[in-house]
């Protein structure tokens, strides 16, 4: 800026009153002209506020005044300075329930919830397979109507070259559908009367069918009181309700005498018991008495009489103690005895000769078989059992004569002695 430019300024504001307000007092020196120096750049946009600094000479009492810049930087905070807490900080912490609802209050993020239900694109997709699933099932479904279509146009086009007219093709087009009409009503009616069927047994099983009548069938040396008393039956209890083995086993047990029984229902309220009887077929000496064993080595009884003749009687066995009804089981001192008696008992049952026997095993090396109380067989060792139950039963056939008494001596390998006699039975 040139002089006269200072000079024009100055002139148009006119003079001031440099005045300083150094310790309350304002010193007036009388009037002085606008200079350049005491113009200070102004940033743009803000109002800069001149800083001086006054300094005032005791010697000659002028003051002089120092003017600086204004910075147009922004005043930048000392690092050096702590930082001034915050305001929420300075509050002493809330007491009672008011602080812990403020300590534990989550924020926005942690409250939210897991959304529920499938993703939008996986419902999308699953819709997706459904549709393509339903479009391939109707392709598939016109292939074959279209494959059907073909096959009845190739046929029909076949027939046609084999002469047959229109009428016939149709005729027995027609005949066909009939007969798979008629074979699907059959079945129809099938399937409908094994429904009522299965409806009618199902309403009488709930419902229950009381028996009236009880029939006793089949022989038994028990009463039919006795009977119905051991199968737990009788008048107006539900014959649906009644299970076969469980009356089987009963029966079996308190009548030892029965090997088995089978119920039949005969509607509306007839009971019929089937009864299957057993005998004895082995009467083992144990000591005094008898024990009684049928073919399925089920114990019938204890008996302490001698009984008749008609059975495989066995001596020679230790004592033991045994249950009736129940399946007989030879002691440890037994068992070898009993094997050897099961194969001698089986060898005269084949030859069908001798069919009931005093059978004596007391000495396994001198075992012997009494036949008809007239006939005594020497079977020593059994060395050769089935051999020397042959030739003594083709002996008993072919040189006994009836009512004549002797021994058969079978000690000798293949051979085979008479000796006409009396005997001593044991």
């Amino acid at each position: 800026m040139s002089e006269n430019e200072r000079q024009n300024i100055s002139e148009t504001f006119g003079r001031f009153t440099e005045s300083s307000s150094i310790g309350g007092q304002h010193n007036m020196n009388g009037p002085r002209n606008v200079t350049s120096d005491m113009w200070a750049p102004i940033s743009v946009g803000r109002t800069a506020e001149p800083q001086s600094k006054v300094r005032q000479n005791t010697d000659a009492g002028v003051q002089k005044r120092e003017e600086k810049p204004v910075s147009t930087e922004k005043k930048r905070p000392d690092a050096n300075k702590s930082k001034a807490p915050v305001k929420s900080a300075q509050r002493p912490a809330e007491k009672g329930r008011n602080s812990e609802k403020n300590e534990k209050k989550p924020s926005k993020q942690t409250d939210r919830r897991k959304p529920k239900g499938k993703p939008v694109s996986d419902v999308i997709k699953k819709k997706l397979l459904s549709d393509e699933r339903k479009k391939d099932a109707a392709k598939q479904q016109r292939q074959k109507q279209q494959q059907e279509l073909d096959k009845n146009r190739q046929e029909y086009e076949n027939q046609i070259k084999e002469g047959k007219s229109h009428i016939e093709i149709s005729k027995k087009r027609a005949e066909i559908k009939r007969k798979k009409r008629r074979i699907r009503n059959i079945l129809t009616v099938v399937i409908f009367f094994v429904f009522v069927a299965a409806f009618v047994g199902i309403y009488t099983y709930a419902k229950g069918a009381p028996i009236a009548n009880i029939i006793i069938e089949g022989d038994s040396i028990y009463s039919n009181k006795k009977i119905t008393q051991a199968a737990g039956v009788s008048v107006g209890v539900n014959m649906f309700s009644l299970r076969e083995k469980t009356i089987n086993d009963s029966v079996a047990a308190a009548l030892p005498y029965i090997h088995s029984v089978e119920i039949d229902r005969d509607l509306p309220d007839t009971l019929k018991i089937k009864v299957t009887p057993t005998t004895e077929k082995f009467l083992i000496v144990n000591d005094t008495e008898y024990i009684c064993v049928d073919e399925y080595m089920k114990i019938l009884s204890l008996k302490k009489k001698k009984l008749k003749d008609g059975f495989f009687r066995i001596y020679g066995f230790e004592k033991q103690t045994v249950d009736v009804g129940t399946e007989y089981e030879p002691s440890d001192a037994n068992k070898e005895k009993f094997r050897l008696v099961e194969d001698i008992i089986r060898e005269l049952e084949k030859n069908e000769v001798i069919k009931s026997a005093v059978i004596n095993v007391a000495d396994m090396n001198d075992v012997r078989v009494l036949h008809n109380s007239k006939v005594m067989i020497y079977l020593g060792g059994c060395s050769e059992l089935e051999n020397q139950i042959n030739l003594a039963c083709n002996v008993i056939k072919d040189t006994v004569s009836e009512g004549q008494t002797g021994y058969i001596d079978m000690r000798y390998s293949n051979m085979a002695f008479f000796n006409e006699g009396t005997i001593n039975a044991h």
